[in-house]
């Protein structure tokens, strides 16, 4: 009895995991979206070692930042709980991991090119 109530408790903090991984991309896409609003319509897009702003553009380019993270996002719920439910907490681990790195990744590169824009 004990024992699967173990297995339950891993399987809950699974899920856990990858709603916390999908709430925090898109809230970074919520954000973002707010402040790219206030962008001038040119803006850095490309850093060189130690040159530093070497490469200018449109602001839409910028936009691929928050939602690559959003789909990570969204793809870890479906696997979290498939793997709820065939007992196998470790992949949704792994694909809860990689969603919660992609986005404080991307939010790391969102902040420079945000600060270089001014914002």
């Amino acid at each position: 009895m004990k024992s699967s109530f173990v297995l339950c408790n891993k399987l809950n903090r699974a899920l856990v995991i990858s709603f916390v991984a999908f709430i925090l991309s898109f809230c970074f896409l919520i954000v973002f979206f707010v402040l790219a609003k206030d962008l001038p319509q040119i803006v850095p897009v490309h850093f060189s070692n130690g040159v530093g702003i070497d490469g200018w553009g449109n602001k839409s380019e910028l936009y691929p930042i928050p939602i690559i993270p959003a789909v990570f996002g969204v793809l870890t719920v479906p696997v979290a709980v498939v793997c709820s439910k065939k007992d196998v907490p470790g992949f949704s681990y792994f694909a809860s991991g990689v969603s919660l790195f992609a986005t404080l990744l991307m939010a790391l590169v969102a902040a420079a090119f945000l600060k270089a824009a001014g914002v």
